[in-house]
């Protein structure tokens, strides 16, 4: 448990190189688990720079908007990985089109069924 956060089962603390001019060393804190909003209101953590690789997580504290951000950025995490190369464009859309009805719609027969219509249209 992490600082008083049930839902946090493991936390690794990671310094990254620090790059020139950096006066103040910093940190990342890489959780196992769920609570961005706890992780963020904790004390010496700063909440504007968290973030979370879960979309509904991040759509329930931070908004559509945050989600729709995550989505864009997780898959390039992951085909970048692969050294596949999506452009930014069709990321967007990708994005866009998952978001769009104001909730999180998976690409799914269940989430496809729910888009009458489409940012396309």
């Amino acid at each position: 448990m992490v600082r008083g956060i049930t839902s946090v089962a493991r936390a690794i603390v990671n310094k990254p190189e620090s790059s020139p001019g950096q006066s103040q060393a910093t940190y990342n804190l890489l959780i196992e688990g769920y609570g961005l909003a706890d992780v963020m209101g904790t004390p010496g953590v700063d909440g504007r720079r968290a973030t979370s690789n879960h979309i509904i997580e991040v759509e329930r504290v931070l908004g559509i908007e945050a989600a729709r951000t995550v989505i864009g950025s997780e898959t390039e995490n992951i085909m970048k990985a692969y050294g596949i190369r999506i452009d930014t464009r069709h990321r967007m859309l990708l994005s866009d089109v998952m978001t769009f009805k104001g909730e999180v719609l998976g690409i799914t027969r269940f989430g496809v069924a729910k888009m009458r219509e489409s940012v396309l249209m």
